[in-house]
């Protein structure tokens, strides 16, 4: 049983079930620089990257819902999926597009590639929003994004 499925359990904030842990394994407590922290986060940045990606732009999962089932904080899996991105990006030289990867989106990127595939084939906003299952304002903001271009 990891933190997060203990603190389901008790009926406790993850975080602190965190903080008593840490506090139980290590004596470290509330307030004090924990050494670890960085090691353990970047560990996971640099090996779960592929896993919250896919979550995210496949399954169509929040970050919340990602680092609960991960057993991780809501930012560092935003931080692993920004990381994979950006290596997927550098790799097929499509850094353009790391512009698209703001975690205040509201549809993932197979939808918003989507979207932009039918608008650059003529289809109509009311087609687009009801094909891709995202709201005629998303649609229309991402027309006039291409327009702007």
């Amino acid at each position: 049983m990891n933190v997060t499925e203990a603190a389901r359990v008790l009926g406790i904030d993850p975080q602190t079930a965190r903080h008593a842990y840490k506090f139980g394994i290590r004596g470290w407590k509330v307030g004090q620089p924990d050494p670890n922290q960085g090691l353990q986060e970047r560990a996971f940045r640099n090996t779960k990257g592929a896993e919250v990606a896919r979550r995210r732009d496949e399954l169509d999962q929040p970050f919340h819902v990602i680092a609960e089932a991960m057993g991780v904080t809501r930012e560092t899996a935003r931080k692993a999926y920004l990381r994979h991105h950006r290596l997927v990006a550098e790799e097929t030289g499509q850094l353009e597009r790391l512009n698209d990867l703001g975690c205040n989106r509201q549809m993932s990127l197979t939808k918003l590639w989507r979207v932009r595939k039918m608008l650059q084939a003529g289809h109509t906003v009311n087609q687009i929003a009801s094909e891709v299952g995202c709201s005629k304002g998303m649609v229309y903001r991402e027309k006039r994004k291409q327009l702007a271009e």
